[in-house]
């Protein structure tokens, strides 16, 4: 999915210069390919920008504090956006409220959706 956020988890990638790093996915390539836009890595640097592909298992779903939008991945409600009810952070589960309908969803794994922007 496009226009979500992600967190680069691999050290492989670029020696680690992106280790824990956030970014956007600007395109997908293929099922397991992204295009990802890194963020800068603090307020005060001017270090991101850098465009890189990316293959999926060095990526991983941001969860929002709750009350954020967010965009779910899988499962039911797939492609649409939601707000973080709340989230369950020893069994890695959240409560979604899809914004289109009110309708709830209960125990959404963390893998299955990420912060919206």
């Amino acid at each position: 999915r496009k226009d979500i956020l992600v967190r680069i988890i691999s050290k492989k990638l670029s020696k680690g210069a992106y280790y824990k790093r956030k970014g956007i996915i600007n395109e997908i390539h293929d099922k397991f390919t992204a295009e990802v836009e890194i963020f800068d890595s603090g307020p005060d640097a001017d270090d991101g920008g850098d465009i890189v592909k990316v293959d999926q298992d060095y990526l991983e779903t941001v969860v929002p504090k709750e009350g954020k939008k967010v965009m779910i991945l899988n499962g039911r409600g797939r492609g649409m956006l939601a707000k973080l009810i709340s989230a369950d952070n020893n069994k890695y589960r959240g409560t979604l409220e899809l914004i289109e309908d009110g309708i709830v969803l209960k125990k959404v794994d963390f893998d299955d959706f990420s912060k919206a922007v």
